[in-house]
């Protein structure tokens, strides 16, 4: 049976007082390691926490010694509305000075996603070492309970060889997409779920319940209320 949270559960009133917490505990962070190494998430929940690092607490990070990756990536063109990466640079990294040497997306426009995911893991293991473990993961949850591009069933959650894979039957749009596997996301340091909106309760309660991605190493939970039954909380 799956491990229940192991982490800390912190729920906030709104998304706005949660992405402040979350920013702040990456400032922490930020102080401690030298490289940085962080793997972002996509979809719409980071943004305002992106806005935050690239605004309020842009002079709080030592920006020299961060370096980004994605933990997943739509296998879309970098500006197109679905890239995790186009809205990255678009909230954070347009607006911080941070080395673009030091920016690592994936590589999305190559005929073959797997070779596109071979040459990501590749890059991955040439900057973390031959067993990589990044200093901070930020995931988030779909209500389906899904984490990264890993989907209840899907063959990627199975991974324990590969660090990242192709995923070409994604339940949700767009179906080809790239996602770090198991092994890595669970070797991270730090791992930061960000969760909003009441639609996710049944995947939280599953999550803190050891009933949904069986896999995942318990992570830090940033929650707004309303994913949360606040009976429970």
């Amino acid at each position: 049976m799956a491990a229940r949270l192991r982490g800390p559960l912190n729920v906030f009133p709104n998304v706005e007082s949660m992405s402040l917490a979350v920013a702040r505990a990456f400032v922490s962070a930020a102080a401690v390691y030298d490289p940085f190494a962080v793997a972002l998430t996509g979809g719409t929940t980071p943004e305002p926490l992106y806005h935050l690092l690239a605004t309020t607490h842009r002079s709080f990070i030592p920006w020299q010694r961060v370096h980004l990756f994605w933990s997943d990536e739509r296998y879309v063109a970098p500006g197109h509305p679905e890239s995790n990466v186009g809205m990255a640079r678009r909230a954070l990294i347009d607006h911080i000075p941070i080395p673009e040497a030091n920016v690592h997306p994936p590589n999305t426009v190559l005929t073959d996603p797997e070779e596109s995911a071979a040459a990501y893991e590749a890059e991955i293991r040439a900057f973390l070492g031959p067993e990589p473990r990044f200093d901070w993961m930020l995931l988030g949850l779909g209500e389906d309970g899904h984490v990264a591009s890993l989907f209840p069933g899907g063959e990627a959650t199975k991974q324990r060889e590969r660090l990242v894979v192709a995923v070409r039957d994604s339940p949700k749009p767009p179906p080809v997409r790239l996602t770090m596997t198991p092994p890595l996301i669970n070797r991270s340091r730090e791992i930061h779920m960000l969760v909003t909106g009441a639609s996710k309760r049944k995947a939280v309660k599953a999550l803190t319940e050891g009933r949904a991605s069986p896999w995942l190493v318990p992570p830090t939970l940033w929650m707004e209320r309303q994913a949360a039954n606040p009976a429970e909380t």
